[in-house]
């Protein structure tokens, strides 16, 4: 018989649980923990390309160096040695280009799903 759950007869209109029991309140603090976890993820995803720029600058410096020590007639297992660590490099940068793309999809996702959030209740009948 009454309104809402926590609200009062004869239309007081005081809320038992707090502010935050409200529906409002709830969907207005949901959007802001969205927002959140969208920053959150966002900043991730800037330092993952950090990651990665380090990483191409060092295997161009050590492309550099096999060319050098190639030129200079170097020590094969040094050679070696350089070549092994740029794969590495490269399987590594390859490995944070896909958790870059993981986590822009799941911020397009929670994107969507905000945008559901903002969608006005339908009418009840």
């Amino acid at each position: 018989p009454f309104a809402a759950i926590g609200a009062m007869p004869f239309g007081i209109g005081i809320n038992l649980f707090g502010a935050q029991a409200t529906e409002e309140a709830q969907q207005a603090t949901s959007k802001e923990m969205v927002r959140d976890w969208q920053r959150k993820m966002r900043s991730e995803v800037r330092s993952i390309e950090r990651g990665v720029r380090d990483i191409e600058k060092e295997e161009e410096k050590i492309a550099k160096q096999i060319k050098d020590m190639a030129k200079k007639n170097g020590d094969p297992k040094s050679i070696e040695l350089l070549a092994k660590s740029l794969v590495r490099s490269r399987k590594a940068k390859a490995r944070l280009y896909t958790s870059r793309s993981i986590m822009q999809s799941a911020v397009a996702e929670l994107e969507g799903t905000a945008a559901t959030m903002r969608l006005p209740p339908p009418p009840t009948q």
